[in-house]
């Protein structure tokens, strides 16, 4: 018995809403993109410090009142040779379709320890406000869940220019955990030599308190 031939456009249709229909389901919905930036959100605010360095990240939810975060105020030891000992920058969170969460960073302008930490005086930060800010798009970090214990991730390629004399450009890997963070900072001349930053492997920084220290 001869059975009618499929017009081959037909069969690529049908592949192509299969396929569409499969990847439909694997996205988030949006109950997990909520958990997962929120989850992030928890994990990145507080108290870290390393037992091996002694040093000490402290980072603050800023600016609530704006609808296209969290921000973040962060305050970390210097990573490269001739910074100051204490470092500030400003970070955003954005989750995206596919349950990453977007970490974009951004200068403050001048001297950053200008401007006080949100825990100082008044929490005004001295009237800094996000249109000041430097948005540094080749540092943007995205995070992925790893697990249910863990998000990681990196800048890309040598997109993240550097401020330093030297230094052509920085790279950053992040994984952050309830209970701890991972970093691992390094920077490159212009023919890709590694000139600054860790030599060995990432920084554990545990988390020791959901809160920042009073003034």
């Amino acid at each position: 018995m001869a059975y009618p031939r499929i017009p081959s456009l037909c069969v690529l249709l049908l592949v192509a809403l299969v396929n569409g229909c499969a990847q439909s389901s694997r996205m988030p919905d949006g109950k997990q993109l909520r958990s997962n930036i929120e989850t992030v959100e928890k994990w990145l605010t507080g108290t870290f410090e390393s037992s091996i360095t002694g040093e000490q990240i402290i980072q603050a939810r800023i600016w609530k009142y704006l609808d296209d975060g969290p921000w973040f105020y962060s305050q970390h030891p210097g990573r490269f040779e001739g910074d100051h000992p204490t470092q500030a920058r400003i970070y955003r969170l954005q989750v995206m379709k596919d349950g990453a969460i977007a970490m974009h960073a951004y200068a403050i302008p001048g001297n950053p320890l200008d401007f006080p930490a949100p825990w100082q005086g008044n929490g005004s930060m001295g009237g800094l406000h996000p249109e000041a800010l430097d948005h540094l798009k080749g540092c943007m970090i995205v995070l992925r869940r790893i697990d249910g214990n863990e998000f990681s991730g990196a800048t890309e390629g040598d997109g993240c220019t550097s401020p330093h004399h030297g230094v052509a450009y920085e790279t950053s890997q992040v994984a952050i955990r309830s209970n701890r963070m991972m970093l691992l900072s390094r920077g490159y001349d212009s023919s890709g030599k590694q000139v600054s930053g860790s030599t060995g492997g990432p920084v554990t920084y545990r988390h020791t308190s959901q809160y920042v220290p009073e003034e």
